[in-house]
């Protein structure tokens, strides 16, 4: 896992002030770098960790990188914090609405920002870019910062994006979640439902697809009998 950025405070900030050549020029990460860090690695998930460490080298900075897997937004890498966001919706927060929309988005100022989902208090700015593979959004790119970051810092972003896509491409892509991700997920889900017929089918559509069956049936007992309250498949009653 990369190595988790120093946290700094206010009086540090003023005596060790970030050189704008670090966060506020396209030379964010090189191309060469880029390729150097990536060089061996061989699972998708090494493959974020690599670039999020190379991030992270840069003070101030708190990096990040979002996968779509399930129709959730997976962290696959951080550094710089003590709590992380995951299983995020397409749609939500900065991440989510990058993912969505396969575009830049840019926060200067993260006061008071409707749907900001906070992961640490001190943040002050945020931006994040989309990571493509081919036509296809496949994830996000996150950083986030304690002083004010600006559009400047997209094509660095988006240099890492890019150089990670290429190398995930090279990995075959990413891989399928396995069972107790997908567990997971149907949990999250089923833990919002309260309607006992709806709460009946995300069971059946969880049982069939973790347990990768074709048909599912729930049978609930009732006095001197079984009845079908459930199924899901070929072989589920007409």
């Amino acid at each position: 896992m990369p190595a988790e950025v120093k946290r700094q405070t206010p009086a540090d900030d003023a005596q060790h002030p970030m050189p704008r050549s670090l966060v506020e020029t396209a030379g964010l990460a090189t191309g060469a770098a880029l390729r150097a860090c990536l060089d061996g690695v061989g699972t998708v998930k090494g493959a974020c960790a690599a670039v999020v460490q190379l991030l992270a080298a840069h003070p101030g900075l708190l990096p990040s990188i979002f996968l779509e897997r399930g129709g959730r937004l997976r962290c696959q890498a951080a550094s710089g914090y003590w709590q992380v966001f995951d299983g995020i919706p397409p749609n939500a927060g900065v991440v989510g609405r990058t993912f969505a929309s396969g575009k830049p988005v840019v926060i200067p100022n993260t006061s008071g920002l409707d749907g900001y989902l906070e992961a640490v208090p001190a943040v002050r700015s945020e931006v994040c870019v989309p990571i493509h593979l081919g036509e296809r959004v496949i994830g996000a790119l996150n950083v986030e910062s304690e002083r004010e970051l600006s559009d400047t810092l997209v094509p660095g972003l988006e240099r890492c994006a890019m150089f990670l896509a290429e190398h995930i491409g090279q990995l075959g892509g990413i891989p399928e979640e396995t069972r107790s991700e997908r567990l997971a997920r149907h949990a999250v889900a089923l833990s919002g439902l309260v309607e006992r017929e709806a709460i009946l089918a995300r069971v059946v559509e969880a049982a069939s697809d973790v347990a990768e069956m074709q048909s599912v049936a729930i049978g609930l007992a009732d006095p001197g009998r079984l009845h079908l309250a459930a199924a899901e498949g070929p072989h589920a009653p007409a």
